[in-house]
């Protein structure tokens, strides 16, 4: 959905949209689910715009709450610490910053930069988690995955190649 939620059924049918703005120059960029079910998808503004996103998250009762404002372009959510941490990138801060998460309610908290990517290296995007709580980030433009351990310290770089055929 561009701009909110939509429930499918099992043949990939909508059921139920749930509309979060109207706003044209906005669109929603991706989500995840915490461990309760909630879903939270981030916006971003189409000209990519600094501070023209936010984080929305959606309950299970089909409520919509804005969890973040002032986000550029949301990527890449996932939760440590049995889910009182949210590591979240912005793409265009160049930043992967660390929330306080009350899983008990599906407030994000105050905010501090767990990792900062350099430009040269590219911009985070996409990001998960290892067995040992290592957390990897996808770096669009930067043609490879960085993997930083539960300090943030860069520990591993592994190249990217894609060939198109």
């Amino acid at each position: 959905m561009e701009r909110g939620f939509a429930l499918i059924d099992d043949d990939l049918r909508v059921e139920h949209e749930i509309p979060v703005f109207d706003d044209p120059g906005v669109r929603m960029n991706e989500g995840a689910c915490d461990a309760t079910g909630r879903l939270f998808c981030g916006s971003m503004a189409y000209d990519a715009r600094e501070g023209g996103g936010r984080l929305y998250r959606l309950d299970p009762d089909l409520s919509v709450h804005v969890a973040l404002e002032g986000v550029s372009i949301p990527n890449g959510l996932v939760w440590t610490d049995a889910g009182r941490t949210a590591l979240h990138a912005d793409t265009l801060a160049g930043e992967v910053r660390a929330y306080d998460y009350d899983p008990s309610n599906g407030r994000v908290g105050a905010s501090r930069v767990f990792v900062r990517i350099d430009e040269e290296s590219g911009a985070p995007d996409g990001l998960a988690l290892d067995a040992e709580g290592g957390l990897w980030v996808a770096l669009w433009g930067g043609g490879a995955v960085h993997r930083y351990d539960v300090r943030g310290r860069l520990d591993q770089t592994r190249p990217v190649r894609i060939r198109f055929q």
